[in-house]
């Protein structure tokens, strides 16, 4: 090998160089102008290359560089940019066959290390010694200037722990986080001091040298306050420089606490005059607390006179751009959103709060997952659940009365809906909702004249009721997006195992093996049924969209309640009240309630000395073959209470009345 000094425009990229095409030279442009402004030399290595040879196999005067490609695309930037002549002297080393120089180019590239660290730390450290500023150290190695002071930071670290990061026994994010301390001897403590293994990586390192602190990255109450507003409020960080935003931890918790109290409280003025019983700012909420809590909603109120004709002028509006095409263009598109927008606010105004649940209920003021404020209202303490229950019971009462003196079977849904979970847990009222469904989806197969009026219904939400807004909450067969995905199973493990399970199990067997295996077949199929076979068909495709479960809205559920009494379905024929189903589930007071309601006051009375279990296998005993149900899943007028002595309306009334056992066993 021989060294050469040959002119910049006298050498070419070999197309031995390993790096070909577009390759960043930024680093290296800026390295070697500040190399040139200070006079010296412009490389600090050479270029390795072979001599260009003609078809005769003379030396044209070429040099090929194979050896520092990116070196030389930044010596010709450098020309271009007129800092550098284009006649540069270059020194290179000259090698003399293309097999070598193969060799070369890969050992270049393959085998050359980053640099440690920790040398790059103590490089930098000699050149603030120099007088070199951490931005004149950045812009020499075109680095970002954080990267500089995160390498100088490495200078807080223990020699013994810097020792050890050159011996590869530890790695550069535990060197990083031992930055968080000053004190060596804190340092050593939190690795030399610990077992080896987890105990000594990174995260378990920093969360020692931190302790009684919060990570400003993540912590949420740090996230909603703001770094700024707290440190504006003298609050101390422990900054982290190798974390990915640089901020570091809080030290003063308390004071970041109050912060966020103070900005939640500011947040909790909008419910001033609202008339709830208590609100309640907890920046940390306690979601134990939170779930031994009741709920009550906003409920749908009749709307104005003038509110009803401003929906009526707007969807006006709305189906006159649609059927002008507007909603092809960007103006008629945005005007046609606005006017969607003006219509959900008008008929999300008839959503109110009932003022007499309101002074039994409260709102909490709390900061969520993402860090920002949230109001949940409508939270019922455990000392009021008892007093919201019975004063649920005897609204709904007189709600019932009143629909029946009316002849409003809607309404008689819509409140039996909203009654079905009193006296019952959400789980267990989740349960029922789930057994009703199946059950809805095992009749609708013996009753193709339903199944054929729930898919009008369905349609027409759809289609006809499509501007407004609160139309797809209503049915019990939702077809778009659910039925075939949302399996009931996935409330309730054993449902396909019920009665009802079974029947709709067989009716699957049975229509496989008459449809035809492949789905582009199947319009061939259907096309040609008899009439009669085909309603058979869609009775058997509805029922699989039955999907009623409580947490999806009343409105949903009112509508299975409509169902069942249009297929006049009897739940007891797919449904028992044992202790798993439904009494172990309850408090003594509905337990005594069914008893009452199926055996008498008598019988009832026999097992208010009984603990809860013993009484649950009591109820359990008496009623196993009276067909009682509760509420829940009862079908307006096919299950009457004790044999029929009663009417719907009173059912409804009776069944909510407040049982006077006490809860307590």
């Amino acid at each position: 090998m021989t060294q050469l000094t040959i002119a910049l425009n006298k050498t070419v990229l070999s197309d031995l160089n390993m790096r070909q095409g577009d390759v960043d030279v930024s680093d290296l442009i800026a390295s070697m102008k500040a190399r040139v402004a200070k006079g010296l030399p412009v490389l600090i290595q050479n270029l390795g290359a072979t001599m260009q040879l003609d078809a005769d196999g003379k030396e044209t005067g070429v040099a090929e560089i194979h050896v520092g490609g990116r070196r030389w695309r930044a010596l010709n930037e450098l020309a271009k940019a007129k800092i550098i002549k284009r006649t540069h002297p270059i020194t290179v080393n000259v090698t003399a066959s293309r097999e070598d120089a193969m060799v070369e180019t890969s050992e270049e590239n393959d085998v050359r290390l980053p640099p440690n660290p920790v040398d790059q730390y103590e490089n930098f450290a000699r050149m603030i010694e120099a007088g070199h500023s951490p931005a004149d150290i950045a812009a020499r190695f075109n680095i970002d200037e954080a990267r500089v002071h995160r390498r100088l930071k490495l200078a807080k670290v223990s020699p013994k722990l810097l020792a050890l990061y050159r011996e590869g026994t530890i790695e550069f994010e535990q060197l990083a986080a031992f930055t968080l301390a000053d004190d060596h001897a804190v340092q050593e403590a939190a690795y030399f001091d610990v077992p080896e293994g987890w105990a000594r990586n990174a995260g378990h390192i920093r969360k020692r040298l931190t302790e009684g602190e919060v990570d400003a990255s993540t912590d949420r109450l740090a996230r909603f306050v703001g770094m700024d507003v707290y440190r504006a409020a003298g609050g101390a960080v422990r900054l982290d420089l190798f974390s990915l935003k640089g901020e570091g931890f809080i030290q003063d918790v308390a004071l970041l606490q109050r912060l966020a109290a103070e900005k939640l409280s500011a947040e909790a003025a909008v419910l001033e005059g609202e008339g709830w019983k208590w609100v309640r700012v907890e920046p940390e909420i306690n979601w134990q607390e939170m779930d031994a809590m009741g709920r009550i909603y906003e409920v749908d109120l009749p709307l104005s006179e003038e509110v009803t004709a401003q929906i009526e002028k707007l969807s006006e509006q709305y189906q006159a751009l649609e059927a002008e095409g507007q909603g092809e263009t960007v103006e008629g598109a945005a005007a046609m959103d606005a006017i969607e927008a003006q219509l959900y606010e008008l008929e999300a105004s008839g959503r109110q709060w009932r003022d007499e649940e309101k002074a039994l209920a409260g709102a909490i003021v709390y900061i969520d997952t993402d860090a920002h404020a949230k109001i949940r209202r409508g939270m019922v303490a455990p000392e009021d659940r008892k007093a919201m229950t019975a004063l649920t019971r005897a609204r709904e009462a007189g709600e019932a009365v009143a629909a029946a003196d009316d002849g409003d079977t809607t309404k008689i849904a819509t409140v039996q809906a909203e009654a079905s979970g009193a006296g019952i847990s959400a789980t267990l009222r989740e349960n029922l909702s789930v057994q009703h469904s199946m059950a809805l989806r095992a009749a609708l197969l013996d009753n193709p004249t339903v199944a054929l009026v729930t898919t009008v219904h369905r349609m027409l939400l759809i289609g006809h009721y499509r501007n407004n807004t609160n139309a797809r909450q209503h049915g019990a067969a939702p077809f778009e997006g659910l039925g075939w995905n949302d399996n009931l199973d996935k409330h309730v493990n054993d449902i396909r195992e019920t009665v009802a399970g079974q029947k709709v199990a067989t009716a699957q067997e049975a229509m496989t093996a008459a449809l035809p295996a492949d789905p582009a077949q199947l319009w061939d199929y259907l096309v040609v049924l008899p009439e009669a076979r085909l309603l058979e068909v869609l009775a058997y495709a509805v029922q699989h969209m039955v999907y009623a479960v409580s947490g999806y809205g009343n409105a949903r559920v009112a509508s299975a309640y409509q169902m069942a009494e249009a297929l006049s379905l009897d739940m007891a024929d797919y449904w028992t009240a044992t202790v798993p189903s439904y009494f172990g589930r309850v408090g003594k007071g509905e337990i005594a309630s069914a008893v009452r309601e199926a055996k008498g006051d008598e019988a009832a009375a026999g097992l208010a000395s009984l603990k809860k279990g013993e009484m649950a296998e009591q109820a359990a005993t008496l009623l196993a073959d009276t067909r009682w149900l509760p509420a829940a899943l009862r079908t307006r007028g096919v299950n009457d209470v004790q044999g029929g002595q009663a009417d719907d309306a009173d059912q409804l009334a009776e069944a909510r009345e407040p049982s006077d056992i006490p809860e307590a066993a």
